[in-house]
């Protein structure tokens, strides 16, 4: 399974789980309940399609295996790094390492091992020796151990093909399962919420937002940029992003083009800490130009930018 089909289930899956979170706001409309079983019946064939994938290719009991162990030592160490960032009012360390057992035994293989790896990078180096300073039960080993158990894990998503052929025609009925089936049914959910834009734009913001197929995880994106109308307040799509600011090159932008949902995320290694300007331009609309957007390296920032249509 590639990368890409795993973030299209885990959008698919956000999604169902934000319908069913606003089902008191959206109410009992047939139409999109019936959207909505579509969509849970693609992420069912899909999530079968990507099993028989993962069985042809001949390594899903070492996978679970290594899963497992990924689960426990980054929990683990995740915890033990939390109760001292707490301890020692370190809020920044306390945000890199707030996950729950969940984040660790839920989702794509991909996030979870992305997870294991921010608390892996949190606590290297300077601040482990810290912690068993202090008497925290972590040592170099445990810190070595979940690095280890990563690269397992991921060298796990590569692994060579046992059976090529079988392996082949899985991967394409998965492709053709999500482009065909679980793309419509995200599209179709989407589409028709549009007029609740008008009427609840939090949780239509929200819902939007969880069917996004994400590029990187939420706790590795520096800047997410919004764009929508600024009068029905749905989504632009395809409108192109320039930042220009500190860290970049004089003379090059940073350019992006948002997604279908209207939505471009930008990494931390993207973006530095510090102030930018953003240039938005898309068909149709006036362009719009936001000075001085703050950008951090310990959190996300959020811009919401309203176009105005073209008279």
């Amino acid at each position: 399974m590639t990368d890409k089909q795993l973030r299209h289930i885990d959008a698919g899956i956000n999604g169902d789980k934000a319908l069913t979170k606003y089902s008191s706001i959206w109410g009992t409309d047939a139409p999109l309940t019936l959207r909505q079983t579509r969509l849970q019946n693609a992420i069912t064939k899909c999530n079968a399609k990507a099993l028989a994938q993962k069985r042809n290719l001949g390594f899903r009991g070492e996978t679970l295996h290594d899963l497992q162990t990924l689960e426990g030592r980054g929990w683990a160490i995740a915890k033990i790094a939390h109760e001292y960032a707490v301890d020692i009012n370190d809020s920044v360390l306390a945000g890199k390492v707030a996950y729950d057992l969940s984040d660790f035994n839920h989702g794509s293989m991909l996030q979870i091992k992305l997870n294991a790896q921010a608390v892996f990078n949190a606590v290297n180096g300077a601040v482990q020796t810290a912690m068993t300073t202090a008497g925290y039960h972590i040592t170099p080993a445990d810190v070595a151990a979940l690095g280890s158990i990563i690269q397992e894990v991921e060298d796990d998503m590569g692994m060579p093909k046992a059976d090529v052929a079988a392996t082949k025609a899985a991967t394409e009925a998965l492709k053709h399962a999500v482009n065909d089936d679980l793309d419509l049914a995200m599209d179709s959910c989407v589409d028709y919420l549009t007029p609740y834009a008008l009427t609840n734009l939090d949780e239509y913001n929200a819902t939007v937002d969880a069917f996004e197929i994400p590029e990187v995880g939420v706790r590795h994106i520096a800047l997410r940029i919004r764009v929508s109308d600024d009068v029905v307040h749905t989504r632009c799509g395809h409108a192109l992003a320039n930042i220009d600011g500190p860290g970049i090159e004089e003379g090059k932008k940073v350019e992006k083009k948002t997604s279908k949902r209207g939505i471009a995320d930008y990494a931390h290694e993207a973006l530095p800490e510090g102030n930018y300007t953003v240039t938005i331009k898309a068909k149709g609309y006036q362009d719009k130009v936001i000075n001085n957007v703050a950008v951090f390296d310990n959190k996300m920032t959020l811009l919401d930018v309203q176009l105005t249509k073209i008279p």
